[in-house]
């Protein structure tokens, strides 16, 4: 275990030969931190992948999202164990394309919500550096399926909403705000299931670019036509429903009212971002 913990440093030492020595150091420790959270053994529901926890010692499991920004990282120092991140999770995704919020190292499942759609764009990203086909022929229609199902259960006139399936327990809006993963963001005091958040619509535009370079690595020539369509509908649609143009900001918007949330935050930057 050290000697493999040494090459890992080692290889993640050649990678900054050029940086200054704070970085190194820097991306050394990030490397560690990685390292240190990760699943060796076989005794989880997630087995015989090996995935990385957001920290072991609070967060006993693995998460969503974090399974595919986690992948992002590891990739550049242990391809498989990126993958295995991707490939862990999504033993869990259901028939309808849903992937749940969590998975605890007990087995237990929290399936009443999920997390922001990013793993089109973890898989993007990897197939960039490794150009491994297999592997984006495996997960294809995986991602295809889960893009199914925000269109089919978060959407509503072609704008995307977060929520969750417990809607009869008190604990409903607490789930539907895990789901956005700003949990109890100020974001979120005037509700959440009535809102179109604009990050989660630009999460979504990020998935139809990726899954259309996805589609045309793979040859998929038609798929590509259907996922550009889609990545400019939406655009269009934030354009036009989610710019307060009195305050100049991009924000939440009440899907039923149409009123503009006064919350301004990190994610009214997201259009910036994916510049649209």
């Amino acid at each position: 275990c050290l000697v493999d913990c040494l090459r890992r440093e080692e290889e993640t030492l050649m990678l900054c030969d050029n940086l200054k020595k704070r970085d190194q150091e820097l991306l050394v420790r990030t490397n560690d931190i990685l390292m240190r959270n990760v699943y060796e053994d076989g005794k989880y529901l997630w087995s015989p992948y090996r995935c990385i926890s957001p920290g072991k010692e609070t967060f006993q499991g693995i998460w969503n999202w974090d399974n595919a920004f986690h992948a992002v990282g590891a990739m550049r120092i242990d391809y498989q164990l990126a993958k295995d991140n991707v490939l862990g999770f999504f033993k869990f995704q259901k028939n309808n394309g849903f992937l749940p919020d969590c998975i605890f190292e007990d087995g237990t499942v929290v399936d009443v919500a999920s997390k922001p759609p990013v793993f089109a764009w973890a898989v993007e990203e990897m197939y960039r550096k490794e150009n491994d086909l297999e592997f984006i022929k495996e997960m294809y229609p995986k991602l295809f399926m889960n893009l199914k199902f925000w269109e089919t259960e978060r959407c509503y006139q072609g704008l995307f909403f977060y929520d969750a399936s417990n809607k009869e327990s008190e604990e409903y809006l607490t789930y539907a705000k895990y789901e956005s993963g700003w949990d109890n963001s100020v974001r979120w005091d005037n509700g959440i299931v009535e809102y179109w958040p604009i990050d989660l619509n630009c999460y979504m535009v990020m998935s139809y670019r990726s899954m259309s370079f996805l589609a045309k690595e793979l040859g998929l020539l038609e798929e590509v036509n259907i996922w550009d369509r889609k990545q400019t509908e939406l655009s269009e649609l934030i354009n036009q429903n989610m710019w307060d143009k009195e305050n100049r900001y991009y924000v939440d918007v009440n899907k039923i009212t149409g009123e503009f949330s006064k919350v301004l935050s990190p994610a009214s930057f997201m259009p910036l971002y994916i510049e649209i």
